[in-house]
C-alpha cells in the first residue's frame, strides 16, 4: 500500500514525481512500515525514473533487472524503457507462477505447456484459472524522455503497459483514487506550468494520506532535474 504520482507540465516539457515512503512486503508474513531512507522513485538511467507501489520485494527485483537491461542496451526513449520494464514484470510473474503453482506438481512452465494433453482436464483447468488470475501485487510508473519532452507509462498486472500522455498524469497504490479526484477537482491540465503542477501534486499526495497504507513522508522529483 502506498501512493506514487507522475504528472506532466507544460505539455510534456517536464514531469513532477511524488511518492510516500511506506514499505509493503509479504514475505514471510505481510507487513508495512514507513522508512525515510527507502525511496519508491528509482532512476532507470540519467533522465528516466520508475515509481513502485505494492510488494517492494517483488517490485525491486523487477526494477533492478530492468536497470541492467536498460544499461546494457543504452535505451533512452520512454516507450522502450517501459517495454523493458513490462517484459521484466511478465517474466517475474511467470517465475512466480512456476515456483508457487507448478513446481509442487513437479512441473516447469515448459513442461506444463508441453504435457497439457496428457494431464487431467480438471487439473489443467484449475491451473489455467490460477495462472490467469495471479496478481503479484506490483504496479509501476515509468517516466522518461520522448525526444521532444517527457512521457508517462503505467504497468499493471499481468504485465500491461499503457501510455498516459493523453491524460497527462498517473497515480498508483492505495492512495491513487484520492490523487485522481484531487487533480481532476483542481482542473489539472498538462499545459500548466511547472510550479502549478508541483503544487497540485503535493496537495494531491497530502489528500491521499487518508487512504490505508499511505505514509506521511513525501519524496518529490522534478524532470528535467532541477539544479
Amino acid at each position: 500500500m502506498t501512493v506514487c504520482i507522475a504528472a506532466l507540465y507544460e505539455n510534456g516539457k517536464g514531469a513532477v514525481l511524488a511518492s510516500d515512503h511506506m514499505i509493503t512486503a509479504n514475505i514471510p508474513i505481510g507487513y508495512e512500515f514507513e522508512n525515510d531512507e527507502t525511496s519508491k522513485i528509482h532512476a532507470l538511467n540519467d533522465d528516466a525514473y520508475v515509481l513502485l507501489s505494492g510488494n517492494v520485494l517483488f517490485g525491486d527485483q523487477i526494477v533492478q533487472s530492468s536497470r541492467i537491461t536498460i544499461a546494457g542496451e543504452s535505451l533512452e526513449h520512454v516507450r522502450d524503457l517501459a517495454n523493458v520494464v513490462k517484459a521484466k514484470y511478465q517474466n517475474f510473474r511467470l517465475s512466480y507462477i512456476e515456483d508457487n503453482y507448478l513446481s509442487s506438481r513437479g512441473l516447469t512452465l515448459e513442461e506444463y505447456y508441453g504435457r497439457q494433453a496428457t494431464l487431467n482436464p480438471g487439473v489443467v483447468q484449475m491451473i489455467d484459472d490460477t495462472m490467469v488470475n495471479v496478481d503479484i501485487g506490483v504496479q509501476l510508473i515509468v517516466v522518461g524522455p520522448t525526444g521532444t519532452g517527457y512521457g508517462i507509462y503505467v504497468i499493471t498486472n499481468p504485465g500491461m503497459a499503457h501510455c498516459m500522455d493523453a491524460i497527462g498524469f498517473c497515480a498508483i497504490g492505495s492512495g491513487a483514487p484520492h490523487v485522481t479526484y484531487s487533480l481532476l477537482g483542481a482542473t489539472y491540465k498538462r499545459s500548466l506550468e511547472k510550479s502549478a503542477v508541483k503544487d497540485l501534486v503535493v496537495r494531491a499526495k497530502e489528500i491521499s494520506e487518508v487512504a490505508p497504507g499511505v505514509g506521511g513522508e513525501t519524496s518529490i522529483h522534478v524532470l528535467p532535474k532541477e539544479e
